[in-house]
């Protein structure tokens, strides 16, 4: 899925982790595959959708040119701190 991919990108960037254990998201996220055939799995994976949205709404930012949330990235600052601290 397109829309996972700058989601995707934080992880592999080292720049989103999970502080506990969630053991249904963590099966879904290592199951997952952008051509993943719901029926044949016998579930839908709604515990990295919401994951996807929720990292979208809060930590990606639209491209410049671009229409609502059809091209995002990641913004530079995510998971990082600020000189004061």
């Amino acid at each position: 899925m397109v829309r996972a991919e700058p989601v995707a990108a934080l992880y592999q960037q080292g720049r989103a982790h999970h502080i506990g254990t969630f053991p249904q998201l963590e099966d879904q996220m290592t199951n997952f595959t952008s051509d993943i055939d719901r029926i044949a799995a016998g579930y839908s994976p709604d515990r990295v959708d919401a994951l996807v949205w929720a990292f979208t709404q809060l930590l990606v930012e639209p491209m410049k040119g671009e229409g609502s949330g059809s091209a995002r990235r990641a913004p530079l600052n995510a998971g990082t701190k600020g000189p004061e601290g």
